[in-house]
């Protein structure tokens, strides 16, 4: 590793730690030449997700895209951000075991092997007014 200061490529690990819930390695290291300390972090690199379109281009997989998708299929539903990214994650994931490519289609509501149902119920009594079900 290139010291951030004198940029001599001689460095000893003084220290390794698991961070982030075990994701990312931190290290701290110690610089032979000049002596002052430095932190590095490593994390797997995630192969990139592409979406091939119809018209025959790709692109990069954007979950925000999905996000704001399943925001307008469930507008005016009491549907919170943290399911939104929960399920958004969830389909990433399932997408992921597809392959390095996947089609728009494949990500499309309810084609993607994860898909949420929002079943209404009349609000009379102690019965809550939407379950939300999930489906694998």
């Amino acid at each position: 590793m290139r010291c951030p200061w004198c940029q001599s490529l001689d460095d000893k690990v003084v220290d390794s730690r698991l961070a982030e819930e075990g994701v990312v390695i931190r290290r701290r290291r110690e610089c032979l030449s000049c002596g002052r300390r430095f932190t590095t972090y490593e994390r797997l690199e995630e192969a990139p997700l592409w979406v091939a379109k119809r018209a025959g281009q790709r692109e990069p997989f954007d979950r925000v895209k999905v996000v704001a998708g399943i925001r307008a299929a469930t507008k005016n539903r009491p549907v919170t951000e943290e399911q939104l990214e929960e399920l958004a994650q969830q389909v990433e994931e399932a997408l992921r075991g597809e392959g390095a490519e996947v089609t728009s289609q494949q990500i499309g509501w309810p084609s993607s092997s994860v898909s949420v149902s929002w079943t209404t119920w009349p609000t009379s009594g102690s019965r809550p007014s939407t379950r939300i079900c999930r489906h694998r």
